[in-house]
């Protein structure tokens, strides 16, 4: 996490407002900045007590930073955090959490992250409202349902717009049946490693997910199963990340 500038890309939310949606539906994207720290197996414990230090001390001097915490497949960390525009990236987002310290406290917390792994990433990607499907409003943090199912579907740029126009049918379809398997949408972005579109899921836990992708497979039966063929005839590859919210190592600014 080194600087964890939150330099942790996605698509267009202010660091100050809360996670969600809800406070820009006149907008049709939000990019969020995805910061990614690769841990070492063996030093799990270690570094969440360090990023507890820094989610409690943002929560101390309410700082304007915000983000959410999740473990993905294991040993990554991953930190999303809204992002208003590209000119953020370039700004500090812990000069008032280092103003409120002092510069060496800072310093010394920050540095407490180093050992426990390699090298770190920063992307950015791209919530597309349109294409998610949650009818009550979009929210990437709902309450209750911090285990995570995200897949990507790559394709090549040529057949990106087809993947595209698919997302759409497959939301048509789960809102005509009246499904309850509800799902958000990101594009690729900035620092990103090929062309994909992210279905992102929420769930208690892994088997309350299982047991609602059953029962929405049946639901939406003959007519999913010919759209899901139509969306292999682009597709280059999938992956599968799972993992959970960390509630406790996330910051939220009122």
């Amino acid at each position: 996490m080194k600087k964890l500038k939150i330099t942790i890309l996605l698509a267009a939310m202010l660091m100050v407002i809360p996670l969600t949606a809800n406070a820009q539906e006149e907008s049709t994207t939000q990019a969020y900045v995805f910061h990614t720290d690769p841990v070492y197996p063996s030093k799990l414990t270690d570094y969440e007590i360090v990023a507890k230090k820094l989610s409690d001390e943002c929560k101390k001097y309410k700082t304007k930073a915000g983000w959410a915490t999740f473990k993905m497949n294991g040993t990554n960390y991953v930190y999303v955090s809204p992002l208003k525009n590209m000119a953020e990236l370039d700004e500090n987002n812990f000069s008032d959490l280092q103003e409120k310290m002092g510069k060496d406290a800072f310093r010394s917390l920050f540095n407490e992250f180093n050992p426990y792994y390699d090298s770190h990433s920063d992307y950015v990607m791209i919530l597309d409202k349109e294409l998610s499907y949650m009818p009550s409003g979009i929210n990437i943090t709902p309450e209750g349902l911090n285990y995570r199912h995200n897949t990507l579907y790559y394709f090549t740029p040529n057949n990106y717009n087809k993947a595209v126009q698919i997302a759409k049918e497959f939301k048509k379809l789960y809102a005509d049946k009246g499904s309850k398997e509800y799902y958000r949408v990101y594009h690729s972005g900035f620092g990103t490693s090929g062309n994909y579109i992210m279905v992102a899921r929420a769930s208690k836990n892994a088997a309350e997910f299982e047991k609602s992708r059953i029962e929405n497979n049946n639901l939406i039966g003959e007519d999913g199963g010919k759209l899901f063929q139509k969306l292999l005839g682009v597709l280059l590859k999938s992956e599968t990340m799972t993992g959970y919210m960390i509630p406790e190592l996330s910051y939220f600014p009122n």
